[in-house]
């Protein structure tokens, strides 16, 4: 195989929210909102800062040694995590839910991409240890968005009555079907059997949808140093029982939120999360639902469970895993457990961090420098060709078709269909015109103004209906944009955030992760597409 790669700045691609693109043009009004763009520079002074911070290296790496103890594990992530133990070892973390079969493939690139800044800062930095993360959210309920993938045009939707946090589902008959129906669409491409057998090994029936998940993470990271970490676990979350019960008790991170989306609507932006009065969910077998305030003390919404405060108090001591940080309340217990610099993420994600740093400092937490995920379009040589024959290149495929028609216009028609000389001419004899009639009747001044007004009205209309008579020239073209737009974009989206790693894998195997990862920056800002090329050897 032989690969190109094209950059292109976020803002050009008109995919990503101004609030992001001002964010990565480092616009001062958003300063006090984050701890300044990731750098090798800004890294030193976060390490500064967390070196104030205790983190509980001890309780971690017991939790993660448990955690790794169901797969086999190499002597690198041996290494990683006892490195984990030692104060000089901080963390590079990314996050994500538990989509079957990791999802969309923006997890695999903010995966890498959080593995390619660890190295880079281990490079830079050798006096420190750098280790990549990668922080399985499996408690969220919300199963219709977690439940699919796309995989060759088909969508792959694991139909289950199961309810509450998605992570602690089980991986049952139904989901099973989805692997054989991916062996039937991926067997015979030359990575495909080699695919089916990593989801077979990582998909086994009866353990957790987050079990699973950390296996085939840690089937395809594990020799890049990426350590996995299951945060819903009573060892964890007992260690940050004191922050939930002020939580409940006093619920400071809803005026944290509060401040942080006044100051963005202040600036033209519209908040992506709002807080509630707790942020915590009642997680239990089948459950997962707000907990309330309520007259008698709280309450568990749309349920029968209630406290009083002794009663609460002794549930959080005694069953800290029955309580889940939302949206809200995630980070912070994210960057409580973790000895955690630097967080990439998604355009979302980063939109709803910049609403949390007052949350973070109500509870004297660090706040993580924010990476913005690499974002990365594939183009296969069937497209690179169809591309090259339609004379277009990848700034254009951004544009509606209609528009990249318009561009493709060349001089001599542009200026047939340009009237603008008729237009001025006619424009001059009718002030002479407008000169004549009023020396014999100053009247017929208005008449030959309102007859002026009508002809440049028609030639206007003709320039039009010659504009349209051109595009039917080019239809053809149009179909051909469209359809080369389709198969780059699928749902009008990018593709990363559609198709899943299964068919890349499939048909490139390991060498398509490793040609992503070359082409990564660390703390690059631009988008970028790796384009197939005929291989040349031969």
């Amino acid at each position: 195989m032989a690969f190109s790669s094209v950059k292109h700045s976020f803002r050009e691609t008109g995919k990503f929210s101004s609030l992001i693109l001002d964010y990565l043009d480092d616009h001062p009004a958003l300063r006090a909102l984050h701890q300044g763009l990731p750098s090798v520079a800004s890294i030193k002074e976060a390490i500064e800062r967390r070196r104030s911070f205790p983190t509980d290296r001890k309780l971690l790496h017991a939790a993660l040694c448990e955690q790794y103890a169901s797969v086999e594990i190499g002597s690198l992530i041996r290494t990683q995590l006892d490195s984990l133990l030692e104060e000089n070892t901080y963390t590079i973390t990314t996050a994500h839910q538990c989509n079957v079969f990791l999802g969309p493939l923006y997890t695999i690139f903010k995966t890498l991409h959080t593995i390619r800044i660890a190295q880079e800062m281990n490079d830079q930095l050798p006096d420190h240890h750098f280790v990549p993360v990668f922080y399985l959210g499996s408690e969220d309920a919300d199963i219709d968005e977690l439940n699919h993938i796309h995989l060759k045009g088909e969508k792959l939707e694991w139909q289950t009555k199961q309810t509450g946090a998605v992570g602690r589902m089980r991986i049952d008959d139904d989901l099973l079907r989805l692997i054989d129906r991916q062996s039937q669409l991926l067997s015979t491409l030359p990575y495909g059997n080699h695919w089916i057998e990593l989801i077979n090994r990582s998909y086994i029936k009866d353990l957790t949808l987050a079990d699973a998940s950390f296996r085939l993470l840690n089937f395809l990271f594990a020799d890049r140093g990426l350590i996995v970490l299951q945060p819903d676990r009573a060892s964890l979350k007992n260690s940050i029982r004191d922050l939930f019960w002020e939580e409940l008790t006093n619920g400071k991170s809803a005026a944290g939120v509060e401040y942080g989306n006044t100051q963005l609507l202040g600036l033209g932006y519209e908040p992506q999360a709002h807080a509630r009065p707790i942020n915590l969910f009642y997680l239990k077998e089948g459950l997962r639902a707000r907990i309330e305030k309520t007259e008698k003390g709280w309450g568990v919404a749309n349920t029968t469970h209630s406290w009083d405060e002794a009663g609460l108090r002794a549930e959080l001591n005694e069953q800290p895993e029955r309580f889940s940080p939302n949206v809200i309340l995630r980070g912070v217990y994210q960057e409580t457990i973790l000895p955690n610099l630097l967080y990439v993420g998604g355009g979302g994600e980063l939109a709803y961090w910049l609403q949390l740093k007052q949350v973070f400092d109500s509870y004297s937490v660090p706040f993580p420098l924010l990476q913005l995920r690499a974002s990365v379009q594939w183009m296969d040589l069937h497209a690179a060709q169809k591309m090259q024959a339609l004379g277009l290149d990848q700034a254009e495929l951004f544009q509606p078709p209609d528009s990249i028609l318009e561009g493709k216009l060349d001089d001599a028609t542009r200026a047939q269909l340009n009237l603008d000389d008729f237009v001025a001419d006619m424009e001059a004899n009718y002030g002479q015109l407008t000169k004549r009639a009023a020396s014999i009747d100053p009247t017929l001044q208005a008449h030959v103004e309102a007859l002026r007004t009508k002809a440049i009205q028609k030639i206007d209309a003709l320039q039009k209906k010659m504009a349209r008579a051109q595009r039917r020239k080019m239809s053809d073209l149009r179909i051909q944009i469209d359809t080369l737009q389709r198969a780059i974009f699928p749902g009008s989206g990018l593709q990363e955030r559609w198709e899943n790693i299964g068919y890349y894998y499939a048909q490139y195997g390991p060498g398509y992760i490793n040609l992503i990862y070359d082409h990564l920056e660390p703390f690059g800002r631009s988008f970028f597409w790796v384009v197939e090329k005929p291989d040349q050897s031969n």
